[in-house]
Protein backbone atom coordinates (compact mmCIF):
# COMPACT_ATOMS: atom_id res chain seq x y z
CA UNK A 1 0.00 0.00 0.00
CA UNK A 2 1.49 3.43 -1.08
CA UNK A 3 1.59 6.22 1.80
CA UNK A 4 -0.81 8.45 -0.38
CA UNK A 5 -3.55 6.26 0.55
CA UNK A 6 -4.31 8.03 3.23
CA UNK A 7 -7.48 6.92 4.36
CA UNK A 8 -7.93 2.99 5.62
CA UNK A 9 -11.37 1.72 6.89
CA UNK A 10 -10.14 -0.74 9.43
CA UNK A 11 -11.89 -2.90 11.28
CA UNK A 12 -12.31 -2.22 15.27
CA UNK A 13 -12.70 -5.14 17.79
CA UNK A 14 -15.02 -5.74 20.34
CA UNK A 15 -13.26 -4.35 23.33
CA UNK A 16 -10.52 -2.31 21.98
CA UNK A 17 -10.21 1.49 21.53
CA UNK A 18 -9.92 3.17 18.02
CA UNK A 19 -6.08 4.16 19.57
CA UNK A 20 -5.52 0.43 20.12
CA UNK A 21 -6.54 -0.56 16.30
CA UNK A 22 -4.58 2.45 15.06
CA UNK A 23 -0.95 1.13 17.15
CA UNK A 24 -2.10 -2.59 16.07
CA UNK A 25 -2.06 -0.83 12.27
CA UNK A 26 1.20 0.25 12.94
CA UNK A 27 2.77 -3.06 14.19
CA UNK A 28 1.06 -5.14 11.51
CA UNK A 29 2.29 -2.93 8.18
CA UNK A 30 5.48 -1.33 8.02
CA UNK A 31 4.70 1.18 5.86
CA UNK A 32 2.45 3.07 8.44
CA UNK A 33 5.23 2.02 11.43
CA UNK A 34 6.76 5.71 11.95
CA UNK A 35 4.08 7.69 10.12
CA UNK A 36 1.57 10.63 11.93
CA UNK A 37 -1.83 8.65 12.31
CA UNK A 38 -5.04 9.70 13.69
CA UNK A 39 -8.68 7.78 12.82
CA UNK A 40 -12.45 9.61 12.07
CA UNK A 41 -15.52 8.66 13.97
CA UNK A 42 -15.03 7.45 17.86
CA UNK A 43 -15.88 4.21 18.71
CA UNK A 44 -16.72 2.67 22.06
CA UNK A 45 -15.03 -0.65 23.31
CA UNK A 46 -18.19 -2.48 23.90
CA UNK A 47 -19.28 -1.91 19.70
CA UNK A 48 -16.79 -3.09 17.02
CA UNK A 49 -16.81 -2.29 12.82
CA UNK A 50 -15.94 0.25 10.89
CA UNK A 51 -12.80 3.07 11.51
CA UNK A 52 -11.43 5.45 9.38
CA UNK A 53 -7.61 5.63 10.06
CA UNK A 54 -6.26 8.45 8.35
CA UNK A 55 -2.20 9.32 7.34
CA UNK A 56 -0.81 12.03 5.29
CA UNK A 57 -2.94 14.31 3.53
CA UNK A 58 -5.90 12.63 5.47
CA UNK A 59 -4.97 13.90 8.42
CA UNK A 60 -6.05 17.65 7.59
CA UNK A 61 -9.62 16.40 7.09
CA UNK A 62 -10.34 14.46 9.96
CA UNK A 63 -13.14 17.00 11.01
CA UNK A 64 -15.11 16.18 8.03
CA UNK A 65 -14.84 12.52 7.64
CA UNK A 66 -15.92 12.57 11.63
CA UNK A 67 -18.71 14.21 10.42
CA UNK A 68 -19.57 11.85 7.78
CA UNK A 69 -23.57 9.90 8.16
CA UNK A 70 -22.74 6.76 9.54
CA UNK A 71 -24.89 2.95 9.58
CA UNK A 72 -25.10 0.95 12.70
CA UNK A 73 -26.55 -2.75 13.34
CA UNK A 74 -27.64 -3.12 16.96
CA UNK A 75 -29.36 -5.11 19.62
CA UNK A 76 -31.27 -3.75 22.36
CA UNK A 77 -31.72 -5.98 25.38
CA UNK A 78 -34.76 -5.21 27.56
CA UNK A 79 -35.64 -5.75 31.51
CA UNK A 80 -32.28 -4.22 32.68
CA UNK A 81 -30.00 -1.27 32.40
CA UNK A 82 -26.95 -0.35 33.48
CA UNK A 83 -25.30 3.43 34.06
CA UNK A 84 -22.88 2.64 31.30
CA UNK A 85 -26.03 2.30 28.83
CA UNK A 86 -24.17 -0.94 27.09
CA UNK A 87 -22.59 -4.22 28.69
CA UNK A 88 -19.71 -2.04 30.29
CA UNK A 89 -21.71 -0.78 32.91
CA UNK A 90 -23.07 -1.59 36.43
CA UNK A 91 -26.48 -3.22 36.30
CA UNK A 92 -29.95 -2.60 37.95
CA UNK A 93 -33.17 -4.74 36.34
CA UNK A 94 -37.09 -4.50 37.39
CA UNK A 95 -39.84 -6.54 37.00
CA UNK A 96 -41.98 -4.25 34.77
CA UNK A 97 -43.51 -6.72 31.55
CA UNK A 98 -41.85 -6.42 28.26
CA UNK A 99 -42.49 -5.10 25.24
CA UNK A 100 -44.52 -6.63 22.61
CA UNK A 101 -43.02 -6.85 19.32
CA UNK A 102 -45.73 -4.48 17.78
CA UNK A 103 -44.81 -1.78 20.53
CA UNK A 104 -40.91 -2.26 19.66
CA UNK A 105 -41.20 -1.99 16.24
CA UNK A 106 -43.61 1.53 17.07
CA UNK A 107 -41.36 2.77 19.50
CA UNK A 108 -38.39 2.70 17.08
CA UNK A 109 -40.01 4.16 14.19
CA UNK A 110 -41.25 7.77 16.54
CA UNK A 111 -37.09 7.76 16.90
CA UNK A 112 -36.51 8.60 12.82
CA UNK A 113 -36.42 12.48 12.05
CA UNK A 114 -34.44 14.87 13.85
CA UNK A 115 -33.77 13.32 17.90
CA UNK A 116 -32.62 15.12 21.14
CA UNK A 117 -30.84 12.46 23.26
CA UNK A 118 -29.36 13.10 26.62
CA UNK A 119 -25.43 11.81 26.35
CA UNK A 120 -25.04 8.98 27.81
CA UNK A 121 -23.35 9.71 31.43
CA UNK A 122 -19.72 7.16 30.74
CA UNK A 123 -18.71 9.42 27.88
CA UNK A 124 -16.10 11.42 26.71
CA UNK A 125 -18.22 14.65 26.07
CA UNK A 126 -16.44 17.69 28.42
CA UNK A 127 -18.42 19.81 31.02
CA UNK A 128 -17.28 22.50 32.50
CA UNK A 129 -13.71 21.04 31.56
CA UNK A 130 -14.01 17.60 32.82
CA UNK A 131 -15.13 14.81 30.97
CA UNK A 132 -18.37 13.69 31.62
CA UNK A 133 -17.42 10.17 32.47
CA UNK A 134 -15.53 11.83 35.15
CA UNK A 135 -18.21 13.37 37.09
CA UNK A 136 -20.26 9.65 36.94
CA UNK A 137 -17.45 7.99 38.70
CA UNK A 138 -17.06 10.87 41.43
CA UNK A 139 -20.79 10.90 41.75
CA UNK A 140 -21.14 14.37 41.53
CA UNK A 141 -23.73 14.39 38.45
CA UNK A 142 -25.85 16.49 40.62
CA UNK A 143 -23.64 19.30 40.15
CA UNK A 144 -23.79 19.60 36.43
CA UNK A 145 -26.45 19.90 33.77
CA UNK A 146 -25.89 16.67 31.54
CA UNK A 147 -25.80 17.70 28.02
CA UNK A 148 -27.96 16.16 25.01
CA UNK A 149 -27.40 16.32 21.38
CA UNK A 150 -29.65 16.97 18.66
CA UNK A 151 -29.06 14.74 15.81
CA UNK A 152 -31.20 13.22 12.67
CA UNK A 153 -32.29 9.49 12.64
CA UNK A 154 -32.20 9.08 8.76
CA UNK A 155 -33.70 6.11 8.76
CA UNK A 156 -34.31 3.07 11.28
CA UNK A 157 -35.52 -0.61 10.61
CA UNK A 158 -36.23 -3.20 13.30
CA UNK A 159 -34.82 -6.34 11.82
CA UNK A 160 -36.00 -9.03 14.03
CA UNK A 161 -37.36 -9.38 17.78
CA UNK A 162 -36.73 -12.29 19.76
CA UNK A 163 -34.93 -12.90 23.40
CA UNK A 164 -32.23 -14.76 25.39
CA UNK A 165 -31.67 -16.36 28.56
CA UNK A 166 -29.96 -13.98 31.56
CA UNK A 167 -27.36 -16.86 31.41
CA UNK A 168 -26.56 -16.10 28.25
CA UNK A 169 -26.47 -12.34 29.20
CA UNK A 170 -24.13 -13.17 31.73
CA UNK A 171 -21.49 -15.06 29.40
CA UNK A 172 -21.39 -12.57 26.77
CA UNK A 173 -20.86 -9.73 29.99
CA UNK A 174 -17.83 -12.29 31.09
CA UNK A 175 -16.27 -12.83 27.60
CA UNK A 176 -16.74 -9.32 26.40
CA UNK A 177 -15.46 -6.80 29.82
CA UNK A 178 -12.52 -7.95 30.47
CA UNK A 179 -11.50 -7.85 26.30
CA UNK A 180 -11.24 -3.85 27.75
CA UNK A 181 -7.84 -2.63 29.07
CA UNK A 182 -7.40 0.47 31.01
CA UNK A 183 -9.32 1.10 34.70
CA UNK A 184 -13.60 0.59 33.35
CA UNK A 185 -14.29 -1.09 36.77
CA UNK A 186 -14.27 -4.00 35.26
CA UNK A 187 -14.42 -6.54 38.21
CA UNK A 188 -16.58 -4.33 40.05
CA UNK A 189 -19.08 -4.91 36.61
CA UNK A 190 -18.68 -8.61 36.15
CA UNK A 191 -19.50 -9.01 40.28
CA UNK A 192 -22.58 -6.73 40.11
CA UNK A 193 -23.54 -8.69 37.23
CA UNK A 194 -23.03 -11.96 38.63
CA UNK A 195 -24.93 -10.65 41.98
CA UNK A 196 -28.11 -10.22 39.79
CA UNK A 197 -30.96 -12.62 40.47
CA UNK A 198 -31.60 -14.46 37.92
CA UNK A 199 -34.56 -13.93 36.01
CA UNK A 200 -36.57 -16.57 35.34
CA UNK A 201 -38.56 -15.34 31.76
CA UNK A 202 -36.29 -14.95 28.91
CA UNK A 203 -35.40 -11.28 28.18
CA UNK A 204 -36.59 -9.43 25.00
CA UNK A 205 -34.45 -8.49 22.40
CA UNK A 206 -34.74 -6.14 19.41
CA UNK A 207 -32.30 -5.95 16.58
CA UNK A 208 -32.55 -3.13 13.95
CA UNK A 209 -30.36 -1.44 11.59
CA UNK A 210 -30.26 2.50 11.93
CA UNK A 211 -28.49 4.96 9.44
CA UNK A 212 -28.09 8.63 10.96
CA UNK A 213 -26.17 11.83 11.30
CA UNK A 214 -22.77 11.95 13.23
CA UNK A 215 -22.86 12.07 16.96
CA UNK A 216 -25.51 10.20 17.50
CA UNK A 217 -25.01 8.25 20.66
CA UNK A 218 -26.65 4.56 19.86
CA UNK A 219 -26.23 3.57 23.91
CA UNK A 220 -28.77 6.84 24.67
CA UNK A 221 -31.25 5.46 21.66
CA UNK A 222 -31.32 2.35 23.80
CA UNK A 223 -31.77 3.96 26.99
CA UNK A 224 -34.32 5.87 25.72
CA UNK A 225 -36.15 2.89 23.58
CA UNK A 226 -36.61 1.16 27.12
CA UNK A 227 -38.02 4.42 28.31
CA UNK A 228 -40.52 4.80 25.65
CA UNK A 229 -41.90 1.12 26.65
CA UNK A 230 -41.46 2.02 30.10
CA UNK A 231 -38.29 -0.64 30.44
CA UNK A 232 -35.20 -0.29 31.46
CA UNK A 233 -32.50 -1.41 28.33
CA UNK A 234 -29.62 -1.12 27.30
CA UNK A 235 -27.41 -1.40 24.02
CA UNK A 236 -26.32 -5.32 24.28
CA UNK A 237 -24.57 -5.15 20.72
CA UNK A 238 -23.16 -3.01 17.89
CA UNK A 239 -21.36 -2.74 14.94
CA UNK A 240 -20.87 0.28 12.77
CA UNK A 241 -21.19 -0.96 9.17
CA UNK A 242 -20.36 2.30 7.18
CA UNK A 243 -19.11 6.18 7.62
CA UNK A 244 -20.05 8.32 4.33
CA UNK A 245 -18.90 6.19 1.10
CA UNK A 246 -16.74 4.01 2.97
CA UNK A 247 -17.92 0.30 4.09
CA UNK A 248 -17.26 -1.91 6.49
CA UNK A 249 -17.11 -4.34 4.03
CA UNK A 250 -14.11 -3.31 2.80
CA UNK A 251 -12.46 -2.79 6.03
CA UNK A 252 -9.16 -4.38 6.80
CA UNK A 253 -7.82 -6.43 9.57
CA UNK A 254 -4.78 -5.41 11.83
CA UNK A 255 -3.25 -8.20 13.61
CA UNK A 256 -3.79 -7.47 17.58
Amino acid sequence: MSIHETVIPLYKPLGKTPLETINALRNSDPVFSHSAMSYAGRLDPMADGLLLALSGDALSKQEALSNLDKSYDAVVLFGISTDSDDLLGMPARDGHSLPAESRMREALQSFAGVCTLPVPVYASVRVQGKPLYWWARNKKLDDITIPSRTTRINAIDAVAVGSTSFQSVLARVREAVPLVSGDFRQTEIIQAWQALAEPREALATVSFSVSCTSGTYIRSLARELGNALGSRALLYSLTRTSIGQYSLENARRAIH
